[in-house]
């Protein structure tokens, strides 16, 4: 009778191994999604685009909350996530001299590659990175607003609910984004228009250049009056971005070249 009850319990063990190991293995090297054999953040730090798209979707959302923590470091806080990540590579560029760049390439390879392409899969998202849009810190900010346009219509939607911030450089970090990615070219164009009235000047300068080279008919027009502002930066400003409509700007030409000699704002070209 014991022979049959111990090969039914080395069957039971046998089983359970090989069901359990695999968790086991999962568990040692799941702190992350894995595809095809690497970490999430080796196809992030280390691969081309095509083939760090190809790993997103293939993860797909379950990796949002990795894509909201790069998002919401310093670098210091990035450093300190890396090492919680099974990637060697992004743990190695973040310790070599130039981790202030790879700072920046990693969280836009973040918006640019994993939020773009998820796109409105990655609206549960939202919530938090609007949070992290309105924490005013210049290694946050403006990478969420990045993120909020290319999540689909909810994202842009909560990036335009922030024009009315009363924060300066969320609305700045807003007319950045929206230059940037925004997709209806007529929309984009009658917000920027809006912001280049805002009463911050950081706020009508980043919506000077976001506006450039968009839709000459719209853009021209109220760019030319800012040629004479009383502050020679945003002169400056709507004369880099009225150059960038090339001969369609011509009636700004002269207007340009008479500051560009002048001597108040010759230092600023």
């Amino acid at each position: 009778m014991n022979k049959p009850t111990n090969q039914l319990a080395l069957l039971i063990t046998v089983l359970t191994s090989t069901i359990v190991c695999p968790l086991i293995v999962q568990s040692v090297q799941g702190k992350e999604p894995y595809y095809k054999g690497k970490p999430l953040s080796d196809w992030l730090c280390c691969e081309p685009p095509s083939e760090q798209q190809e790993a997103i979707r293939s993860i797909g959302t379950s990796a949002i909350p990795i894509y909201l923590d790069i998002l919401g470091a310093t670098p210091k806080g990035l450093r300190l996530i890396a090492a919680r990540l099974d990637s060697k590579g992004m743990s190695e560029q973040l310790r070599d001299d130039h981790e202030d760049v790879f700072f920046g390439e990693i969280k836009r390879t973040v918006v640019e590659t994993a939020f773009a392409t998820l796109d409105t899969n990655a609206e549960s998202a939202i919530p938090q990175l609007v949070k992290l849009l309105n924490k005013d810190n210049d290694d946050i900010s403006p990478y969420a607003a990045e993120a909020l346009a290319v999540v689909g219509p909810k994202g842009f939607a909560a990036l335009t609910n922030a024009l009315t911030a009363n924060n300066p450089s969320t609305r700045q970090n807003v007319a950045m984004a929206i230059g940037q990615f925004g997709q209806d070219p007529k929309q984009v164009a009658q917000i920027l228009i809006i912001l280049l009235k805002d009463e911050s000047p950081d706020v009508r300068r980043s919506a000077a250049d976001s506006l450039a080279g968009r839709g000459p008919d719209t853009g021209i027009p109220v760019l030319m009056p800012m040629l004479d502002d009383k502050d020679p930066v945003m002169r400056q400003t709507a004369a880099r971005a009225l150059s960038n409509y090339g001969t369609k700007a011509k009636d700004a030409a002269s207007k340009i070249f008479s500051l560009y000699t002048n001597g108040l704002d010759k230092c600023f070209f």
